[in-house]
């Protein structure tokens, strides 16, 4: 498993993200890199990634990569992808807005259902609560257009955590100037044309101020054809 954690001036949560997500990946049967790429932060960002990284491991299990100046998640992403080596890779936010352990859950569900690409759905557990009501239902419309054009049945297109087999991901012919990240529904169009069709697992968001549900992961589109 590979995560790339794109970053631009996080310096006051990517410590607590990389804690957070190394823990979570630390205490699961899966080995992992961690791929931290700094997007030209204004701060002090990348020193913090590198700090916090350095105490928590002494394995060679992960790479903070500095860019010379801003240019987008996009193109973060994009570095990061050039490093990962393993059989999947996923994207993690630096503010801490997504729970690292359902990376794990999302890992095991892809395993042991063979999927290609499995979308972590935000709108799967009702007591989520969303920062915005328009943010949420932006979110629903671009899931609704995006599975009208390319007949899929997505509950939460624009989520961040997005896990893809990585060879799969390296062979789509992307557009430089898009991100891979949210909203990306031209993505699922990359994917459909060779008959990728994307499965949903639901996730918690942190600020659910309810007890987190017991796990069971809701697969839709059953087993995927292998890339």
């Amino acid at each position: 498993m590979s995560v790339i954690v794109p970053a631009y001036n996080e310096q006051k949560t990517i410590s607590g993200l990389l804690e957070k997500l190394y823990t979570s990946l630390s205490a699961s049967k899966f080995s992992f890199l961690i791929i931290v790429v700094d997007d030209g932060s204004s701060d002090c960002t990348l020193e913090e990634a590198r700090t916090t990284l350095q105490r928590l491991t002494t394995a060679n299990n992960y790479q903070v990569i500095p860019s010379p100046c801003n240019q987008g998640k996009g193109s973060a992403i994009r570095r990061g992808l050039q490093y990962a080596s393993s059989d999947y890779v996923i994207i993690q936010d630096a503010d801490l807005e997504y729970e690292p352990d359902d990376i794990v859950t999302m890992l095991e569900t892809a395993k042991a259902q063979n999927l290609d690409v499995l979308y972590g759905s935000r709108f799967l557990i009702p007591s989520n609560q969303h920062s915005y009501r328009r943010f949420y239902w932006g979110g629903q419309i671009v899931s609704f257009f995006s599975n009208f054009l390319y007949r899929q049945r997505l509950t939460d297109e624009p989520t961040c955590y997005k896990l893809f087999r990585t060879n799969l991901l390296k062979s789509l012919d992307l557009n430089p100037n898009r991100s891979l990240d949210t909203p990306c529904p031209f993505l699922i169009g990359k994917m459909r044309l060779p008959g990728i069709l994307p499965a949903s697992v639901r996730i918690l968001l942190p600020a659910t101020p309810s007890a987190r549900p017991e796990a069971c992961c809701m697969t839709q589109a059953g087993n995927l054809p292998k890339a």
